[in-house]
């Protein structure tokens, strides 16, 4: 929300926080559900003596699709008229990514945002299979 109310410098930040919301409450509801259950199960997986040799990566992997999700989610304010630093460094994606990539960008931005939740959720998903699998032989072996 720092980063909304800074980059709105034409609204107030009651109200820029609120269009924010408004417009993306279900990434900031996906990103924290996301994020809240992986760090559950990777506590879990530490309580219960689980070895999850790949931890690391799948902590990353989470945090890398919550912030990519959280990105995009920038776009969608853009036509309120809000952000207008955002659409300042928009601006530069032509050059950095192409004309074509850009505008894949800005007009699937809720698309792309979407795929991004799901690659977060099955980075989870998979996190919760694997601690699952390791709890069941660790049951059998007992």
């Amino acid at each position: 929300m720092l980063v909304v109310v800074i980059t709105t410098p034409n609204l107030t930040p009651v109200d820029s926080i609120l269009i924010a919301i408004t417009l993306n409450w279900w990434i900031i509801a996906g990103v924290s559900i996301g994020a809240g259950i992986q760090v559950f199960l990777i506590t879990y997986a530490k309580e219960r003596a689980c070895d999850l040799p790949r931890r690391k990566p799948l902590a990353g992997a989470t945090g890398l699709f919550s912030a990519f999700a959280s990105f995009l989610s920038y776009l969608a304010l853009i036509p309120v008229g809000c952000c207008g630093t955002w659409l300042y460094l928009v601006s530069f994606l032509p050059g950095i990514l192409g004309v074509g990539a850009s505008a894949i960008v800005v007009d699937y931005s809720k698309t792309i945002a979407v795929i991004g939740l799901a690659l977060m959720a099955l980075a989870v998903l998979y996190t919760f299979l694997s601690l699952r699998k390791r709890l069941m032989n660790s049951v059998k072996l007992k």
